[in-house]
């Protein structure tokens, strides 16, 4: 295990949630990752990634939330969806279907488009196992299917750093109280480690006080 860089390039804007916005970790990709590979839904217990542990059982991995690199713009965008006309005649058009409810209902959804080259995370952990995970990854975010946040390059480097948990006295992850210590940040309940969303994972945390920071684009290739 050694500290290390992990960089996707993007050739799409990203469209992420409130919270992955704030809280996305390199763990959390590795889990979906793993997952795609094994079909266990418990394959996010055993990324090869360096631990935090407390004596009370809780533990997290020591990978970081993301980082911009080099730039970061921020804009809402609204997406709209409506019944189209085949599915309408697969439904069958022998009643009247009703778009302001059920699976034929029309909306419009309001995001943010978070557009950056790259995107950062910072470890702990082996780097041929990491660079062999994330090779799987080809989206980050939301709406796929619309090409969000499409990947066209990773890189997994030594960094001479490790900010895997902490930057300087702040935590650059969600971490339990427990486990934070004296390290800097905003109480939150919120999910700690894979699965996220998932209520037996969520615990009061100390989590970053600033959304996504923004770092130089030279720093991606320090070896």
């Amino acid at each position: 295990m050694e500290p290390l860089q992990v960089s996707f390039h993007l050739s799409e804007a990203m469209i992420l949630s409130h919270t992955s916005a704030r809280l996305l970790t390199l763990d959390d990709l590795l889990a979906a990752a793993s997952y795609q590979e094994t079909g266990d839904l418990r394959a996010g217990d055993s990324l090869p990634l360096e631990r935090l542990a407390h004596p009370n059982g809780q533990w997290v991995y020591k990978a970081s939330t993301w980082r911009a690199v080099e730039s970061l713009y921020v804009e809402p965008t609204t997406i709209y969806k409506r019944t189209s006309a085949i599915a309408l005649e697969h439904f069958g058009l022998d009643k009247k279907w009703d778009r302001g409810r059920g699976m034929t209902k029309d909306y419009e959804l309001t995001y943010h488009r978070y557009l950056t080259p790259a995107i950062r995370f910072y470890c702990v952990g082996d780097r041929t196992e990491i660079d062999r995970l994330a090779g799987h990854l080809q989206f980050i975010g939301k709406k796929r299917s619309l090409r969000a946040g499409q990947i066209w390059k990773h890189e997994v480097i030594p960094s001479e750093q490790d900010r895997s948990l902490v930057d300087g006295t702040y935590v650059t992850r969600p971490i339990p109280v427990a486990l934070a210590g004296a390290w800097k940040g905003v109480h939150q309940m919120v999910g700690y480690r894979s699965p996220y969303w998932h209520f037996d994972n969520h615990t009061l945390c100390v989590v970053p006080v600033l959304g996504p920071q923004i770092e130089e684009e030279d720093t991606i290739h320090a070896t």
